[in-house]
Order: structure tokens, then C-alpha cells, then sequence
């Protein structure tokens, strides 16, 4: 009967229960009996006893043997109220018989069981209270399983390699990011095989800094470079905290920061640029305002050579050094307008131009600019394919290459070369050189300039080029940056050999042209003397400049007046206005301007032609003019001829 009742209750196969009116019996399979007193404080008693289909079933069983007792006794009245009429006592009294011995029989369960069935209420309640305590821990362990879960979907998705390491740095575990970032699989950084990663020359760096983290029990937070698969080294941040009350785990996370380092680093370059663009603005602003000082002192240097030129017979020996005087003061005055072209108020004249003629004009200046124990050799070419460009400009490169090559010999003797010459460069060649991206293959002229000096190292010569580099003591790290720049802007190239101890080669390579050279740039040929008559004012704050002015003047004939600044030059036309043929007047001046004193001049006589000096070039200067009836424009250092030229126009001579 047990047994029945357990299959059909679908308890275990090892316990069968038996229960009436609260009593409980277990009636193990090998036939022993055993009675069960703690069974209903166990906490897994559902688990332990009952298969979760089978709820309160020994509860019900209790019930159960209450409903026969009262059944049976139940029939028992039956019977009598219907057959005690008929003497079928014997089956009745079978009926009280059954009845009495099943109510025997719960009397003595129940009073063998009343002990347990006075705990009844309370084991009950314990059971539905650790049952609520079994829902809750299921719900819990459920919440659980879903919180790991959420926590490794967004370790798995997050942009960061997360990971858990010992207090060795061993690492425990680690992301998918890991590897996406460093193309190394996540089972090659388990224990310190992340640290291998690590460039070589920052690892004990980081292991150290790690150490101390672990020691302190402070938080952990280093950058370094990951090396990945692919060769190259990328930035991360690393940063990490002990957990735990022994701090023996650490958990962190590595970002990916090679974005912010180029940042940072294009920052720091741009911040860089713009450092030596306002040096290079300062520099501009000094340089325009010395080449305006010093465009007075060799207007009257040119000046004065010329009258005493002139003033000495044909063919004295005499002549030629002052000739040489003109000319140097010619290419002092180019690299005058140099430096107002750096200054924003220069401007450049391109021309075709024979660079072997160009090197011939500036030979003495050139001899005058190395060092005396450096012997000077030329191997001009004559006949050369003329090439488009600044004279000023490309005198400057010339200069500055022949200045470097005179600074590499230093005290020893030695020897500069410069060789002009034409060349076919191909594709390869033109690959090898500095210069303007994308030149074409075809016919250049060059110009080498060579010495025998210290050399240079490879990673010297890599940099020479770069703004603010130098290996002299007293650079300014702005000559070779500024040559590159100018044959660029000439949609040039330059090639650079050079070895220690063996000398340094730089050449110069300018696009030819089919077009023949324009006329020769130097100074020309004198031709009688122009004779005229009348007051011409000078105006001008340059005393040197207003004597010689004047001289030449009246060596022409004329009869000067001077003014210090346009205030008194208004003063001087307004006493002499009547007499005075011309005025020639500088644009920058104390008081009054050139542009002032014009408008105040023009008040006063507007009939008066004014010529304007200046060392600033004629479009800038003039178009402070426009439509105001300027008759003419010299540019200082100007040489008496051009004065002529510009005097002649205006008085229409």
C-alpha cells in the first residue's frame, strides 16, 4: 500500500510515506521502518522528500486517514438507521469492529505522535518561510546569471582591453579588445605575457611602476606602447585598483590613446609653427626696418662712388675699384630687398636669366664672404639654357651655400668649387632630391657648390632642411630652410651628397627654358652727362642721403633745397613754391609722412611734379598714390642713372 502510494504520489523511490491524522513514517525499500523527526526542518526537505510536483502530499495523506475514520464511522450509523429493524447484526457489529479498531489505531498515533504534532504549526510555518527563502535565492541566482551575463556582453563590446590580474601583474582575464587593439590573442596575454607587449625599452619602467602600485595599495595608472602584430607600436593608458580586503586582485582596463598622442603631438607641432611663425614675423619686422636704415646709407654709398667716378678722368685706375664699389653696393641693395621681402614689403621680379652671368656679377662678393684659407675655384659654363627666377633670390641661395661651404672648412685650408652646368634628370634622379613634389623628367641647369670640409652624418643631412636647425654654435637654423624654400618657389630641386671627413656637395637644379637669357642685369655702360637747370627740393630724413642727392643734383645743373621731414619740407615749398621745378621725397619720415606732406604739398602747389623715395617696393608705395597725380617712383638704393630717368620723365625732359 505504500508503495502505491508512492508511485502515485511520484515521491522518491527510496522513501515511502505513510501519514495519518499528522503522523509520519517512512518505510524504507529494504523493509526497515524508521521514524523521521527533523525531516520538516530541513532546509531542502521539498528536495529531499518530495519531487516538486508533489506540494503539501504528505499533509494531504493526513487528511486523508481523517476523512476514512469519519467515513467509516459514518456507515456505521447508516447501517443501523437502516437495517436495525432487520437482525443483521453480525455485519453491523463488523462495521463497529472496523470503526473501533481504526479509532484505536489513530489514538495511539496520535498520542505517540502529539509531541511532533504540537511542533506541526511551527514546522510548517518554518517550511513556507524557507521556501520564500528558496524562491528568493532562485531569483537572486537567476539576477545573478543575468548581471554576469550583461557584464560579459559589455566587456566583450566596450573599446577597452578590461582585464583581472594577481598582485604579480599575472594577468586572469582579459576582453576581446585586447586582441582587436594588438592583433595578439587573449590567451597570449594570460599571466605576464601582456607585459611582453611592451615595447623592450619601457617594460621595467612599467613593471616597477606596477610594483609600487601593488606595495602601496594605491591605484595604478601608467602609459606605454603596446607592439602589435603588425610591426607598429600603439599608446594605451593603463590604469588599475586592488579589490578585496587582502588586495590580492587587481582589475583595470587599457585604452587605446594613439589618437590623443598625434593629437597632442600635431598640437605641440602646431604650437611649434606658430612660435616660428612669429619669430620669422619678429624677424620680418627687424628686417624691414634695418633694410630701410641701411637702403639710405647705401643709397649715398652708390651715390658717392658714382660722382667720384665721374669725377676722375677715362680710364684711371681709380674707376675700376669704384665700379666694384657700385656693384657690391648693387647686391647689398638686392639683399636689402631680400629682407623687405621677408618683411612682407619686398616683391620679387622673375626674369630669364643666365645663372653662369649671375655667378660672374657676384664673384667679388662672393671672395669677400669666405674665409681667407678657403680657396675658391669656378667652372662657369658658358652658353647656358637660360632659367625663370629672381635674380635677388637666387644671388641669396648662391651665398648662403657658398657662406656654409666657407663655415664647414672652418681654420683649415680648403677648397670651395661652384660649377654650373646643364643636365637631363629623370624620374629617379628628381626621386632623390629635395624640392617641389611632382617635378617632370626633363632638361635642368645646376649649380654646384662643393667643398672639402668636416661632412655630414646621414640623420644631419636628414634635418638640415627643417626651419630652426643648425649645428653651428651662433645659427639661426634659417639659411638652408630658407634656400629650399626659395628654389621650391622656383619649382626647383636640390641634391645633397655628403660623407664625414670627406666634404659636403649641394646642387641646385632650376627647370631651362628654350627662351634666350634677358639682358645682362649689370650696371650700364656710362653715357654723357645730362645737363638741366632749376630748384629741386630734397626731402628726406637721412642726412648722408640728402647731401648726396643733392650733389648729384647739381651736378646736373640744378640748385638743391633740403628738408629734414615733411614739415619742413611744406614749410620750404610754401616759401619757394614758385622756383622749385620738382620735389623728391622718402615716404617714411618723423612728423608728417610722405603721404601726409604730399596731400598738404598738393594743397599748396599742385602744379609741382613729386617723386617718391623709397626702400619699400613701388607697388606698396604707390598704391598709397593712386589717382593723386604722383609723377614718379626710385626705389633706394637707387643709382643716379635711375634718378635721371625718373627727374627726365617728370620735367618731361
Amino acid at each position: 500500500m505504500a508503495g502505491t502510494i508512492v508511485r502515485h504520489l511520484g515521491l522518491s523511490p527510496e522513501v515511502a510515506v505513510w501519514e495519518l491524522v499528522g503522523g509520519i513514517w517512512l518505510d524504507l525499500h529494504r523493509g526497515r521502518s524508521a521514524h523521521c523527526q527533523c525531516l520538516l526542518g530541513h532546509p531542502d526537505i521539498h528536495r529531499r522528500l518530495l519531487p516538486p510536483a508533489a506540494g503539501g502530499a504528505v499533509f494531504s495523506l493526513a487528511l486523508l486517514a481523517v476523512a476514512a475514520f469519519i467515513f467509516l464511522c459514518g456507515v456505521g450509523h447508516l447501517v443501523d438507521a437502516t437495517l436495525f429493524w432487520r437482525p443483521w447484526y453480525r455485519f453491523a457489529g463488523l462495521i463497529h469492529l472496523a470503526t473501533g479498531l481504526v479509532s484505536w489505531a489513530t489514538v495511539i498515533v496520535l498520542l505517540r505522535y502529539l509531541p511532533e504534532a504540537v511542533r506541526l504549526p511551527g514546522a510548517l510555518r518554518l517550511s513556507r518561510e524557507r521556501e520564500v527563502q528558496i524562491r528568493e535565492l532562485e531569483r537572486a541566482q537567476a539576477e545573478l546569471q543575468e548581471r554576469e551575463a550583461q557584464f560579459r556582453t559589455l566587456a566583450e563590446n566596450v573599446p577597452l582591453a578590461i582585464f583581472t590580474a594577481d598582485a604579480r601583474g599575472g594577468v586572469e582575464f582579459i576582453n576581446s579588445a585586447y586582441t582587436q587593439a594588438t592583433g595578439r590573442a587573449a590567451a597570449q596575454a594570460a599571466g605576464e605575457g601582456w607585459m611582453e607587449a611592451i615595447l623592450p625599452e619601457e617594460r621595467e619602467a612599467f613593471r616597477k611602476a606596477w610594483n609600487s602600485a601593488v606595495e602601496q595599495r594605491k591605484p595604478f595608472a601608467a602609459e606605454c606602447r603596446w607592439k602589435t602584430v603588425r610591426g607598429d607600436a600603439r599608446w594605451f593608458l593603463v590604469r588599475a585598483s586592488a579589490t578585496g580586503p587582502e588586495g590580492g586582485r587587481w582589475v583595470g582596463f587599457a585604452a587605446d590613446i594613439t589618437a590623443q598622442k598625434e593629437d597632442a603631438e600635431r598640437q605641440v607641432k602646431l604650437e611649434r609653427h606658430l612660435q616660428e611663425s612669429q619669430k620669422l614675423e619678429s624677424l620680418g619686422v627687424l628686417a624691414g626696418g634695418v633694410a630701410h636704415d641701411f637702403n639710405n646709407l647705401l643709397t649715398g654709398i652708390l651715390g658717392s662712388s658714382t660722382l667720384a667716378n665721374m669725377a676722375l678722368p677715362a680710364h684711371h685706375p681709380a674707376g675700376e675699384h669704384l665700379q666694384q664699389i657700385e656693384q657690391i653696393t648693387l647686391r647689398a641693395a638686392d639683399l636689402c630687398r631680400q629682407m623687405l621681402a621677408y618683411s612682407g614689403k619686398g616683391r620679387f621680379v622673375v626674369a630669364r636669366i643666365d645663372i653662369s652671368r649671375l655667378i660672374e656679377e657676384t664673384t667679388t662678393l662672393i671672395q669677400s664672404s669666405i674665409s681667407k684659407k678657403a680657396v675658391i675655384r669656378f667652372h662657369l659654363e658658358p652658353n647656358l639654357p637660360a632659367c625663370e627666377g629672381d635674380a635677388t633670390q637666387l644671388r641669396q641661395v648662391l651665398m648662403n651655400l657658398v657662406i656654409n661651404a666657407s663655415d664647414a672648412i672652418g681654420d683649415r685650408s680648403g677648397f670651395i668649387t661652384i660649377h654650373t652646368g646643364s643636365v637631363r634628370a629623370d624620374a629617379g634622379y628628381l626621386s632623390r632630391t629635395y624640392g617641389s613634389p611632382g617635378l617632370e623628367p626633363g632638361d635642368y641647369v645646376y649649380v654646384e657648390v662643393s667643398d672639402s670640409g668636416c661632412g655630414m652624418a646621414p640623420e644631419t643631412v636628414s634635418r638640415i632642411f627643417d626651419p630652426f636647425f643648425t649645428t653651428k654654435f651662433t645659427g639661426r637654423g634659417l639659411g638652408l630652410a630658407a634656400v629650399l624654400g626659395i628654389v621650391k618657389g622656383h619649382k626647383g630641386a636640390i641634391r645633397v651628397y655628403s660623407e664625414l671627413g670627406k666634404g659636403t656637395t649641394f646642387k641646385m637644379l632650376l627647370p631651362a627654358t628654350a627662351d634666350p637669357a634677358d639682358a645682362d642685369t649689370r650696371l650700364p655702360a656710362p653715357q654723357a652727362p645730362w645737363k638741366s637747370g632749376g630748384t629741386i627740393l630734397v626731402v628726406d630724413d637721412e642726412e648722408t642721403l640728402r647731401s648726396v642727392v643733392s650733389r648729384i643734383l647739381e651736378s646736373w645743373g640744378f640748385r638743391c633745397l633740403t628738408a629734414a621731414d615733411g614739415r619742413q619740407g611744406i614749410e620750404t615749398l610754401r616759401k619757394h613754391g614758385q622756383e622749385i621745378r620738382a620735389v623728391l621725397m622718402d615716404l617714411t619720415m618723423p612728423h608728417l609722412d610722405g603721404e601726409q606732406a604730399f596731400r598738404e604739398m598738393r594743397m599748396i602747389h599742385a602744379a609741382v611734379p613729386v617723386i617718391l623715395m623709397s626702400g619699400f617696393n613701388e607697388q606698396e608705395a604707390v598704391s598709397r598714390f593712386v589717382g593723386r597725380g604722383l609723377a614718379g617712383f626710385v626705389q633706394k638704393p637707387f643709382h643716379p642713372h635711375q634718378l635721371e630717368a625718373a627727374l627726365r620723365t617728370a620735367l618731361k625732359e
